[in-house]
């Protein structure tokens, strides 16, 4: 058998597990498993996975109580904290049919990205693009939006965003958030 398949059977067999998985390990076996659960979403090989809600709660969780809170404690944070975010902006890319499960913790952590602090690099403009793909698909979910009292500050933080990106994708995706918070 080749290797590409034995790889799509293991992440169909894998995906069909995760929600029996995700409930029975705790963070630090979820933080082990994170780099083979990206490799499977990033190459596409089993969109069950990806669309997983318990994954997207997991990853939403890893983010702000275990790295965004604890950003200034350790140095390494920042590289993994983005690599989460990635992984989620990757999903919803993937996925636009998905409604990442935002908190109004969440949101208001997004927006406080110090964007002064971004320069016209290629990682800092990556960082708008994967900031962009969150808000955007929060954009999409209004009910929520307005359930989080969020709209003034995601209003403003996409605006912010728009005045600092140079990618025509990230500005793609801001002006269709901020045209679906304006509507």
């Amino acid at each position: 058998m080749p290797i590409v398949e034995h790889v799509s059977i293991h992440a169909d067999m894998f995906s069909i597990e995760l929600d029996k998985i995700l409930d029975k390990i705790n963070d630090e076996m979820f933080e082990s498993l994170l780099v083979q659960i990206s490799q499977v979403i990033r190459e596409a090989r089993a969109p069950q996975i990806a669309t997983n809600k318990q994954l997207h709660n997991r990853l939403i969780k890893l983010y702000y109580y275990k790295l965004y809170k604890s950003l200034n404690e350790k140095e390494n944070n920042q590289t993994y904290m983005m690599f989460v975010l990635s992984l989620l902006a990757e999903i919803v890319r993937q996925h636009q049919e998905v409604k990442l499960p935002f908190t109004r913790k969440i949101v208001l952590a997004l927006l406080t990205f110090d964007l002064e602090s971004f320069d016209q690099s290629e990682e800092g403009q990556q960082l708008l693009a994967i900031l962009a793909v969150l808000l955007g698909n929060l954009a999409k979910q209004g009910k929520l939006v307005m359930r989080l009292k969020v709209e003034h500050q995601l209003n403003e933080g996409i605006l912010q965003l728009l005045s600092k990106t140079n990618h025509i994708f990230a500005l793609q995706i801001l002006l269709k958030a901020l045209k679906i918070l304006q509507s």
